[in-house]
Order: C-alpha cells, then sequence, then structure tokens
C-alpha cells in the first residue's frame, strides 16, 4: 500500500486532486473532515474549545466555526491554543484510519490523505509520497474571496498564517500548479498516477 500526502495552500484545490485520485481508484482520507467530526456537537472538544479559548465561540453546543477562524486569523496565539486542542486528536484518528486500512486484506493499492497542515505539524515522513498543489496568490485570494465571502485583507490572513508555499513546493515529492481548467488539472494528476507511482511499484 502506497500511502500519498496531498498539502498545499488555502483554496489551491487540494480537495479537487485528492477526488480526482480518487477517480482513479485511490482511497482518500481528509484531515479537515476529520476534524469536523471531532468537533460535532457534544464532542469533548468542543467543551475544551469553550474553556480555552471562550464559550462565545460555542453556541448552544455547536462550534461557530466563523467566530473561531475570525478569531485564529487574527490572533496566532489564539490559534496556537486552537491547534493544540484539535490536532493531537485529529492526527490519532487519522492515524488510526490509516493503520486500519494497512490490515485490510486485500489491503488498497494507493491511498491519498488531505491534509493541509502536513509540513506545518511535522508528519511528512508518514508518507510515501507527497504531493503538493500550488496556485498563484491572486488565484488564491480570488477564491477565497468568491468562496468565503471573505475581504481581502482576511483572505491574506488564512494565506499568511500558513507555511510559505515555495517551502512546500521545495520539499515536495509532486508540485501540481493549479492555474489552469479542470482538464489541466486532470492531466497532472493523472500523470502523477501513471509515470510517479506506477514506477513506485503501484
Amino acid at each position: 500500500m502506497r500511502l500519498i500526502g496531498i498539502t498545499g495552500g488555502v483554496a489551491t484545490g487540494k480537495s479537487e486532486v485528492a477526488r480526482l485520485f480518487a477517480q482513479r481508484g485511490a482511497i482518500v482520507l481528509s484531515a479537515d473532515a476529520i476534524a469536523r467530526e471531532a468537533t460535532a456537537p457534544g464532542s469533548p472538544l468542543i467543551e475544551a474549545i469553550a474553556r480555552d479559548l471562550g464559550a462565545q465561540y460555542v453556541r448552544d453546543g455547536v462550534l461557530d466555526r466563523a467566530a473561531l477562524a475570525e478569531l485564529v486569523f487574527r490572533d496566532p496565539e489564539a490559534r496556537g491554543r486552537l491547534e493544540a486542542i484539535v490536532h493531537p486528536v485529529v492526527l490519532k484518528r487519522l492515524r488510526d484510519a490509516v493503520e486500519e486500512l494497512r490490515n485490510r486484506t486485500p489491503k488498497p493499492e494507493v491511498v491519498t490523505v488531505e491534509v493541509p497542515l502536513l509540513y506545518e505539524v511535522g508528519i511528512e515522513g508518514w508518507f510515501d509520497e507527497v504531493v503538493v498543489v500550488a496556485a498563484p496568490q491572486s488565484e488564491q485570494l480570488r477564491r477565497l474571496q468568491n468562496r468565503d465571502g471573505l475581504a481581502e485583507e482576511a483572505a491574506l490572513a488564512r494565506i499568511r498564517a500558513q507555511m510559505p508555499i515555495e517551502e512546500k513546493m521545495a520539499r515536495a515529492d509532486h508540485v501540481i500548479v493549479n492555474d489552469g481548467t479542470i482538464g489541466d488539472l486532470a492531466r497532472s494528476v493523472e500523470e502523477i498516477w501513471q509515470n510517479k507511482l506506477s514506477r513506485s511499484g503501484v
């Protein structure tokens, strides 16, 4: 089983790349999806967030994700406290999910794991290969503003909160620059699937 990490900047198209891998037969795991499950209403993490960051970020037992995002992207100290609560739980669940797949009979050939903060949390050693998805900052801004209704400065704060994309690209095994059409993106994924991974024994 080959384990492929997918990471990159915010609003660069990581989830779309993961979807394209899934179309080709890969099993896809998502750190963001696991984080949402871990912070569902009634979860211990909800209580920890309310206790540490403020009860105003939990309304009727539901995490106010928009208000919390506004806090953590303008306050690095608050972001660190949130990550200290959430990341250990998410990483453990992610590791458990990967191990469950490794123990299947037969094992899946390829598992891709979408982790936006893969390098930031220091788990690149988990993976056989890492794919970084990048896009020009102007395109990231456009997508963030359209998708989330953010002002330019708020969108820039989200981009700047992550490791510079150039550093991620330098550390990657494969880089996909998503600045064209969906067809261009699919061709980039297909090249990795057919040429790069197949040479590695898939």
